[in-house]
């Protein structure tokens, strides 16, 4: 956190003096902090629709693939968790991109965020309506029945965020029990037949799959990557919620750890129990309902019954930490004039940003909605997804080269912190920004149109932010670099 001596020449706004937010602080610890984080993610909903496609890509040798992106990815988190420590605010890296390199490139890493976090919360939301049919047993693949269920299940999320995040967290953690319960019980009956039982129609492990390029070499290292990026990538939710955690300055950044820790073992876990449930060809048939399929392979129809209710459970998870991070984010943003007023309104007695809460709902149920229902709207919707995991990898890449920038004063101390402050966080930036090169050159281009228009909005709500509201944002100076004393 800085101190008041650093802050006395520049305006007093929320992203520099977090003590003027008004969100209901020691409302969640440290077990909530990393549920929330993990539930960003949707892990078992992420593997239900990507089991095939990482399958596929690696030759079954996505191992490696994972390992090296936890790898990055806990190098991406340490970074976090330093800046949390810092600055404990929950506009998180726009607010510390915009004090270390300026408030311009603070905007636009901020708007990365908010694109990236809204586009996963509705790719996220899609499966809802499909999985709830499928699950009472209704016609999973009725476009208005999908619609209706996925609308009213986001309502009744909408709704449980506006009340709290006391009650957020409490519901985040009900949830996850039973998810994970599930999951981890199919996945020991997955590695039981896989090593042990060998039923008809199973694949054979191999050696190969500790390879990076799989049986007989067939894989892509790079495609593989791509994958295990886009599913671990969401871990950040617990710093938008800090300034409501128990230990702000600390907590978060634990959090975030542990969540990337977390992710990168369920992943290697569980695409090795399921992965041999069938051929290539099977498994490719089996895009859209992965673990539904894997569940029948495993159980029968009871097994498809319960893996549909845990991928259910993973993607209602989602869509709340989605509404909730959303409107922290433009409430914070809203507080240093970046945003209309209306965002940094707190509800009186739940104090959350119900308006903020509501109004990035709407607009998630609305956009979810016309995908379901209009072929050519979900068409186009495909390239906002695509896009999302390119959003992540460049705002988790800003925010690892703030954490190097700001802590270079530390790099020639020892050996250790040359490693650790100035070494690995930039080879994970090198790593993220190979991955976003890579993505985007084999992107479609109504894919790479989705990521400039992203890009032109974001200009276009700066200048707004700058001129029209005259936010008092821009006018923050740049951090000097920390003395090692003040890391302490």
């Amino acid at each position: 956190m800085s101190t008041a001596t650093e802050n006395a020449d520049q305006p007093h706004i929320p992203a520099v003096d977090p003590n003027m937010h008004g969100l209901a602080s020691n409302a969640i610890g440290l077990v909530q902090s990393v549920v929330i984080s993990i539930a960003s993610s949707a892990p078992t909903a992420a593997i239900s629709v990507s089991l095939s496609a990482i399958v596929v890509a690696s030759a079954r040798g996505a191992a490696f693939s994972i390992l090296v992106t936890l790898a990055a990815m806990l190098v991406i988190a340490v970074s976090f968790a330093r800046l949390n420590r810092w600055e404990a605010n929950c506009g998180a890296t726009y607010v510390w991109v915009g004090r270390i390199f300026g408030p311009t490139l603070g905007f636009l890493v901020g708007w990365c965020v908010l694109a990236a976090v809204l586009f996963g919360t509705i790719a996220t939301v899609l499966p809802v309506g499909p999985s709830f049919l499928s699950l009472i047993g209704a016609n999973a693949s009725s476009q208005v029945g999908a619609a209706v269920s996925a609308g009213i299940l986001s309502v009744i999320v909408m709704v449980l965020a506006v009340l709290g995040m006391t009650l957020t967290a409490r519901v985040q953690l009900a949830m996850a029990f039973v998810e994970y319960a599930i999951v981890t019980v199919f996945a020991g009956i997955g590695l039981w037949d896989t090593f042990i039982n060998h039923p008809r129609g199973f694949v054979h492990p191999s050696f190969s799959w500790l390879s990076p390029t799989g049986i007989g070499g067939g894989g892509s290292v790079v495609g593989a990557l791509l994958i295990a990026v886009f599913l671990i990538a969401g871990w950040d939710a617990s710093m938008y919620v800090n300034e409501e955690t128990e230990k702000p300055e600390v907590n978060p950044g634990r959090a975030v750890i542990i969540s990337v820790a977390a992710l990168g073992l369920f992943y290697l876990f569980f695409v090795t129990a399921f992965q041999a449930v069938g051929s290539t060809a099977v498994l490719n048939s089996h895009t859209a309902d992965g673990l539904s399929f894997v569940g029948r392979r495993l159980a029968g129809g009871t097994g498809e019954t319960f893996m549909s209710l845990a991928v259910l459970l993973s993607a209602v998870a989602t869509t709340q930490v989605g509404f909730v991070a959303l409107a922290r984010i433009t409430y914070a943003m809203a507080g240093d004039g970046l945003l209309p007023r209306q965002f940094a309104a707190i509800h009186p007695r739940y104090r959350t940003p119900a308006f903020g809460t509501v109004f990035v709902a709407v607009i998630t149920i609305a956009i979810t909605v016309a995908s379901l229902l209009a072929s050519s709207v979900a068409n186009a919707f495909t390239s906002i997804v695509s896009s999302t995991g390119v959003l992540y990898a460049a705002f988790y890449a800003m925010s690892a080269l703030a954490n190097a920038w700001h802590y270079r004063g530390q790099i020639t101390a020892t050996w250790r912190d040359a490693i650790t402050v100035g070494v690995l966080p930039l080879l994970a930036v090198a790593f993220l920004v190979w991955i976003s090169v890579k993505s985007i050159v084999g992107f479609p281009p109504s894919t790479q149109w989705t990521l400039a228009a992203i890009l032109g909005t974001g200009c276009l709500a700066l200048l707004l932010a700058k001129f029209g509201y005259r936010s008092p944002f821009f006018s923050i100076r740049h951090e000097p670099e920390l003395p090692a004393a003040a890391t302490e």
